[in-house]
């Protein structure tokens, strides 16, 4: 029944699924660098487009949109928000659009090494997407409730492969939607890298599809968030990374779904959402032709000559030597994004987080679940903890930016992002209220 709350505010919500798997002997899939050709050979499981949609008087509409895709190029995300705001009046700042990161899924855009992108399938994609917004768009029903979930999944799915001092988050974060008569909608969130089944050229979503699929067995309309996961590996990688089967990421989806609804608590009245999207400046570090060279120098100790390792580095000196003669700037913009609905909010940043970014978040806004996802839009590059830069062999601080194309970020600036987006949810908290 309708409680009086949401007959004042007259909100809907919507679920819609569209099919992104890529065919097969045409489409790289990504990651694992350098140069692999991972081919499409087989599929495991099929991957999604899903899209969650609100509708209100007071907010217009609202989507967050989740793809199994190891990122989302520039491009493609630029023609899904154009075609979101003229199809369904859904404004630039009120779209979330995130890769679930699974490196057994093609890529969209460049990452230098790592995947070509087929543009015929990025176009795919992209359309793709845009039939999962109309789809949750068709599907809108009254919102009658909101269940949220922030409870731990044991044992924990992730480990920090960072060290043994790293942090994890081992919370599985989300909520439910209850509808009036139609399923329910669930966005149920986990911060761990979905690489469990290794450099495979199989076709998968990894355990986020695994959950998934639990959360539909169960009777919900499932969308999977990737969390803050840039420091964090499957816990089958221990020892012997790569070693994951089917039968792992069907466990490990199975334990984050189960915790999941056993962690939902009492359904309340779900008010109008808000939408909040805030300018941030990411600082590199200043580089001129020495420091360039230097740099690539470093990258090449104990790199075979010839190599597809040696080639992704020979492009990023190159390319930094380009931008500097055209004037090398010293930050880049980007965009962070915020959906606040009463006491949960989902935070979206370009970037591959890591873990103790989302702390930072949280602790700016104590009695609120806070779903923090990384890989928004075309993610930029690693945002490492400012303690990681004190080791010289960080991949993370250092040498993944020839993949990403980009200058070192600077240190401190992981720190600084998250305070910047803790304030932010701040605001966004007061307008949902």
């Amino acid at each position: 029944m309708k409680n009086k709350f949401n007959d004042d505010t007259g909100v809907v919500a919507g679920y819609g699924v569209s099919d992104i798997t890529p065919w097969l002997n045409a489409v790289e899939l990504a990651g694992y660098g350098y140069d692999k050709a991972r081919l499409a050979t087989s599929v495991l499981d099929r991957l999604q487009a899903i899209a969650l949609t609100f509708s209100s008087a007071p907010s217009g509409r609202i989507a967050i949109v989740s793809c199994d895709q190891l990122q989302i190029g520039d491009e493609v995300a630029a023609d899904v928000r154009k075609r979101a705001a003229s199809d369904f009046a859904i404004a630039e700042d009120s779209l979330i659009l995130v890769a679930t990161h699974s490196h057994t899924s093609p890529l969209t855009g460049i990452l230098e090494g790592c995947g070509i992108e087929n543009p015929e399938y990025a176009s795919f994609v992209a359309d793709r997407i845009v039939d999962a917004i109309a789809a949750a768009v068709a599907d809108e029903a009254a919102a009658l409730g909101i269940a949220t979930c922030e409870t731990p999944v044991e044992p924990p799915v992730a480990y920090n492969r960072t060290g043994p001092g790293g942090t994890i988050d081992n919370l599985v974060r989300g909520f439910v939607i209850e509808r009036e008569e139609k399923p329910p909608v669930a966005l149920l969130s986990y911060g761990c890298h979905p690489v469990t089944l290794g450099g495979k050229d199989v076709v998968s979503a990894d355990y986020p599809g695994r959950a998934r699929a639990a959360l539909s067995r169960a009777g919900y309309l499932p969308l999977f968030a990737t969390g803050f996961c840039g420091d964090t590996d499957p816990a089958c990688n221990k020892g012997a990374w790569g070693k994951g089967t089917e039968e792992t990421i069907t466990e490990y989806g199975g334990r984050i779904a189960e915790a999941f609804l056993s962690g939902l608590g009492a359904s309340g009245p779900f008010c109008a959402p808000t939408s909040r999207g805030a300018r941030g400046e990411l600082l590199f570090d200043v580089l001129d032709r020495n420091a360039i060279g230097e740099m690539a120098g470093g990258f090449r100790r104990g790199v075979q000559a010839g190599s597809a390792h040696m080639r992704v580095i020979d492009a990023w000196e190159r390319l930094m030597h380009k931008r500097l003669e055209e004037g090398l700037p010293p930050s880049r913009e980007f965009r962070m994004r915020i959906i606040a609905l009463g006491g949960v909010a989902v935070v979206a940043l370009p970037f591959e987080c890591f873990t103790a970014m989302g702390g930072i978040i949280r602790e700016a806004s104590p009695g609120m679940v806070v779903v923090a996802l990384g890989c928004a839009d075309s993610t930029v590059g690693y945002l490492p903890a400012e303690s990681e830069y004190a080791k010289e062999k960080s991949y993370a601080a250092r040498s993944s930016i020839i993949i990403y194309r980009i200058p070192p970020i600077a240190k401190g600036q992981a720190e600084a992002i998250a305070t910047l987006a803790a304030g932010e949810l701040q605001s966004a908290k007061r307008r949902s209220y």
